[in-house]
């Protein structure tokens, strides 16, 4: 029993710790973004000065984001269309380069989003373009499964499930317990 006991122990631990990583790593995130972008972007508000964040990596990947944050004029240049017509769809105004933006700088950005984005509001629609992250047959962007929102809630899933199979070997052993005792015609008294 103190076996089962053991493993469903550690595998809520392990959970939980993976789930407070998703979270800490946001923390910086959030800081840089009202630091440097919230001025003219929101999560889930709508559009400001530039295009609501709220679901960034369900309209284009997290290399992309990546490039277009270092530099937004060189990924429009580069002949992109999807940022061409941000550009054109947001008055041509341009989105400072952030040279101090590193790759990790931006994943905690992203992070911050994806946590902040769970209840977004009224979104900014982007412009109609074609790419491929989105599905050819319904015309939907295909985001990433593993979203902030489904780790948490699989995490939660599976520490119940747990929680069962714990309460059934408990039950099992309390009746074989009270079958015992009964079959050796001893008194409660």
């Amino acid at each position: 029993m103190n076996k089962y006991l053991f493993s469903l122990t550690l595998a809520s631990g392990l959970l939980c710790v993976s789930v407070v990583a998703l979270a800490q790593d946001a923390a910086p995130g959030e800081s840089y973004f009202k630091q440097n972008c919230a001025t003219c972007h929101t999560i889930g508000k709508g559009k400001l000065v530039g295009p609501d964040l709220a679901n960034i990596l369900q309209r284009r990947p997290e290399e992309w984001v990546l490039k277009f944050v270092k530099s937004s004029q060189t990924v429009i240049k580069s002949g992109d269309k999807y940022a061409d017509s941000l550009f054109q769809a947001f008055n041509q105004m341009i989105m400072p380069d952030q040279p101090t933006a590193t790759g990790e700088v931006v994943k905690n950005i992203i992070a911050y989003i994806n946590i902040s984005g769970k209840n977004p509001g009224p979104t900014a629609k982007a412009p109609a373009t074609t790419s491929p992250q989105t599905d050819q047959q319904t015309g939907k962007a295909s985001g990433s499964f593993f979203t902030t929102t489904n780790v948490i809630l699989f995490s939660a899933i599976f520490i119940m499930l747990l929680v069962i199979v714990f309460l059934a070997r408990v039950n099992k052993s309390l009746v074989e317990q009270i079958r015992d005792y009964y079959s050796s015609n001893k008194s409660f008294f």
